[in-house]
């Protein structure tokens, strides 16, 4: 009988410590898995080339020394001359939907407005005394060359360092793309537009897309076979921006002109 008692005495002595140490060990690891240490690690996002270059313009927009304002890519005060005008001799062509035309002849010389820029609503030019806007479609200069306030703000975040033209260049795409998919559907969506002329809009709008890709292939492989280094890329990029930027200006002009079919026709045009 004894040996057995002394077997339960000893069991006894090192059964109570052992499950003290037990305890703790289930507390310290209860502890760590609340805390997420034993969950597997999220794997960092793959950045591709469009991100980096998203985040060099981003960097660059924030390092720009010219007011902007709130919520705005680009912004520019003004100064209204009359008769559609600015004061530094450029014209706006001016959309008008809410704000009427009879409201904007109204407007004193010397009027203070800003040219804006957002991809939401695209080119504007708001009138801060009102909180009104007026959709810009193009802006001619005094020799009526076109140009378009995403020009700009291309031009306030601009650098020599190579990869900061890339990037800008990459932006200046993807916004002049964007204001032609925005043309593209305003004019498609006008309530008399025939049917005949919005089946051939869909039909630009591919030829379009096609010729801007076709021409940058052609224009970057002519670039690599002249040039060696990080100068091609940059001039193949920029030759495919203007290609884009051009291509706006053809559509902005449509849009322009295909306005008049948002109304009834006149009779002269039935």
């Amino acid at each position: 009988m004894w040996p057995m008692r002394k077997s339960e005495g000893m069991r006894k002595t090192y059964f109570m410590p052992l499950s003290v140490v037990v305890i703790g060990l289930a507390t310290i690891l209860w502890a760590a898995w609340s805390e997420g240490m034993f969950t597997r690690p999220e794997k960092p996002p793959i950045l591709t080339s469009t991100d980096i270059y998203a985040s060099i313009v981003e960097d660059l927009r924030a390092k720009r020394e010219i007011p902007i304002l709130k919520g705005y890519l680009y912004s520019e005060e003004v100064s209204w001359a009359g008769y559609g005008n600015l004061s530094d001799g450029r014209r706006p062509v001016l959309m008008f939907g809410e704000v009427k035309w009879e409201e904007v002849h109204e407007w004193e010389k010397g009027r203070k407005l800003f040219l804006c820029y957002d991809e939401a609503r695209g080119a504007t030019l708001l009138d801060k005394l009102s909180g009104k806007w007026l959709t810009v479609r193009l802006v001619y200069d005094k020799d009526m060359k076109p140009s378009h306030p995403i020009d700009s703000y291309l031009l306030s975040v601009n650098s020599v360092a190579s990869m900061h033209v890339k990037a800008v260049a990459v932006e200046g795409m993807r916004l002049f793309r964007l204001e032609i998919d925005r043309c593209d559907r305003e004019i498609n969506a006008l309530k008399h537009l025939p049917e005949n002329q919005r089946q051939a809009l869909a039909r630009i709008c591919v030829l379009r897309k096609e010729y801007i890709e076709q021409c940058a292939r052609f224009g970057a492989d002519a670039y690599w076979n002249t040039y060696n280094g990080t100068l091609t890329a940059e001039l193949a990029l920029q030759y495919e921006v203007e290609l884009c930027r051009n291509a706006l200006f053809d559509v902005a002009k449509l849009s322009e002109y295909y306005a008049s079919y948002n109304e009834e026709a006149p009779e002269w045009r039935r």
